[in-house]
């Protein structure tokens, strides 16, 4: 019910509604405790009741609502309204990426799934579906696939920096003996696409050849202490692998991060000899 009909249905002789109904800051005036105490205690209460029902549950506004599709503007509480159910097909797509399953990507980008939206819900959340598929391993086929749908390697927000692809590429763990041509072809795919071998990200300056120096340090770590074991040590050496493939694409050695640090400088000087050098693997690219 609106306001106008309840102040018209009901008598406003009561002196405390009479004071909460005049003035332009009703709504003030009616969230007094004091004033909402004694109007309930008054024989008007039902008006109270009333306006109580009406405050709660306001029409929509109607400001920013002349085109498009209602929506409030401006307003955090837009961030936690209840949204648009999503059509799953990302989901789909993801899931059919990590089953290696190209028959099923090919279905699915073919009945109109984008190449570039990440899931919303699942155990891939956030995940952009070239970058999962550039993670993983036998995926190539499914790289290529995406790229001719339309996905692209650089950053949704079309920012420079470290793009996710190749962080994803980075810091993804494989099996360096089994897998060094399918992870050297994807790393020639991202270049060939568009993706920046000296990206940084924005928060630390790190470049890619950061992450893999930084990752064979914490691995090499590892080596030296209780928790060694094979697959401590496939994983350094997947770490040199990826540093190696890096240098070898042009990746600059000399970068600094925000710290100061290049790549070699993350990695503790007994340990500095094990990775490759750089005009030894210059003169073998990519």
């Amino acid at each position: 019910m609106k306001a106008s009909a309840v102040a018209a249905s009901h008598s406003v002789a009561d002196p405390v509604l009479r004071g909460m109904w005049s003035g332009p800051n009703t709504t003030a005036q009616f969230n007094d405790q004091a004033h909402l105490l004694s109007a309930l205690q008054s024989p008007s209460k039902m008006l109270v009741q009333d306006l109580m029902d009406f405050t709660a549950y306001p029409p929509a506004p109607a400001v920013g609502m002349a085109a498009g599709p209602a929506r409030l503007r401006d307003d955090p509480l837009v961030n936690v309204l209840p949204q648009a159910r999503p059509d799953g097909s990302a989901e789909l797509l993801a899931d059919a990426i990590t089953a290696k399953d190209e028959v099923e990507v090919h279905r699915l980008l073919a009945g109109g799934a984008s190449a570039s939206n990440a899931p919303k819900q699942g155990r891939n959340v956030g995940v952009t579906p070239l970058a999962l598929a550039i993670r993983g391993t036998g995926t190539l086929n499914i790289a290529c696939m995406l790229l001719e749908a339309g996905a692209s390697v650089q950053n949704d927000s079309g920012e420079p920096g470290l793009s996710e692809v190749l962080q994803a590429w980075t810091n993804t763990f494989v099996n360096p003996v089994d897998n060094e041509a399918e992870v050297r072809a994807k790393l020639r795919l991202i270049l060939d696409h568009g993706g920046d071998i000296n990206g940084r990200i924005a928060h630390s300056g790190h470049t890619a050849l950061h992450l893999a120096a930084a990752e064979f340090q914490r691995r090499r770590l590892e080596g030296v202490g209780p928790r060694m074991n094979r697959w401590t040590t496939k994983r350094t050496e997947c770490a040199k692998l990826k540093f190696r493939l890096l240098v070898q694409a042009g990746a600059d050695p000399l970068a600094r991060n925000r710290c100061n640090q290049t790549p070699v400088d993350l990695v503790s000087a007994d340990f500095r000899a094990e990775l490759p050098e750089h005009e030894s693997v210059s003169r073998h690219p990519l």
